[in-house]
């Protein structure tokens, strides 16, 4: 808990950029990078990234550039083999929901006086639904602390790839990275933390269902609902919470008989006339 915050040398940030390229260049998700707003950006910076799968580090990894940065995780992640990658990356620990001083200091002393970029993941856990989840209420006060930019960075389609509900087989989905500065260096001068803070959450938001079924992206595999009950548990019908269950691409209440079949667009159809 008393890492400091430090750039990964040469090496391992060559190393870092050569393993994202195979995980989400031509040979890998083929993910598709979208720098908004960031002609002049320059570091250091805090990225706020959204975290449905591990496939968001790679992704942030590409999207920065020649740009280094340290990272902040759980430090329930610390363990065999990724303690010691982990180190070498520089990544940082924090302890999951928990006020930690000690860490807004770090973030502090490493963009301000040592000029380091910070990724962080304000979510603090991976999404489970596909949607946007509580990014507490002080990001604002951050920004204003570090007095440099914040860009967001969204991926869409990295939860439909792996549900944290059934993390294989990885579905055939596109990914795209919007990676959008939304808050410049004079903004942290002459804008209020709560300023700061709606223009954080005016665009932490995404819905990747809706982003599948949008953009009509088929997923044919016959697991694509299979384990889903573990989020549905309730079900819309009877109300019961203990009776929903699902198998391969079908949902059901095992108490009022209803059953659902999600479609390769993700929307649960059924024939109930209830």
């Amino acid at each position: 808990m008393n890492l400091e915050p430090n750039v990964p040398n040469l090496f391992w940030h060559t190393f870092e950029k050569v393993v994202s390229w195979f995980m989400c260049g031509p040979l890998g998700t083929k993910t598709t990078i979208k720098r908004i707003n960031c002609e002049n950006l320059e570091g250091p910076y805090l990225v706020l990234s959204s975290h449905a799968s591990f496939i968001d580090f790679p992704h942030n990894v590409l999207a920065m550039g020649k740009e280094k940065s340290c990272w902040v995780a759980s430090v329930e992640e610390f363990i065999g083999i990724r303690s010691w990658l982990f180190d070498k990356a520089k990544v940082i620990p924090k302890r999951k929901f928990s006020n930690d001083m000690l860490l807004v200091h770090k973030i502090v002393n490493a963009t301000r006086r040592k000029g380091m970029s910070m990724t962080i993941y304000p979510e603090a856990r991976f999404s489970i639904a596909g949607i946007n989840e509580d990014i507490g209420s002080a990001l604002g006060k951050l920004a204003k602390l570090c007095k440099v930019p914040v860009v967001v960075s969204i991926t869409k389609g990295s939860f439909i790839r792996s549900p944290q509900w059934n993390k294989r087989p990885y579905r055939n989905i596109p990914q795209v990275v919007e990676f959008n500065q939304v808050i410049t260096k004079e903004d942290t001068e002459n804008l209020s933390a709560e300023e700061l803070q709606r223009k954080i959450e005016e665009v932490f938001v995404y819905d990747d269902y809706k982003y599948q079924y949008e953009n009509k992206y088929k997923v044919t595999s016959k697991y694509r609902a299979h384990n889903i009950h573990k989020v549905l548990y309730k079900c819309p019908i009877c109300g019961d919470e203990h009776s929903m269950d699902s198998k391969h691409t079908k949902l059901w209440c095992n108490k009022c008989g209803t059953i659902w079949e999600m479609d390769e667009y993700g929307r649960m159809q059924t024939d109930n006339k209830n």
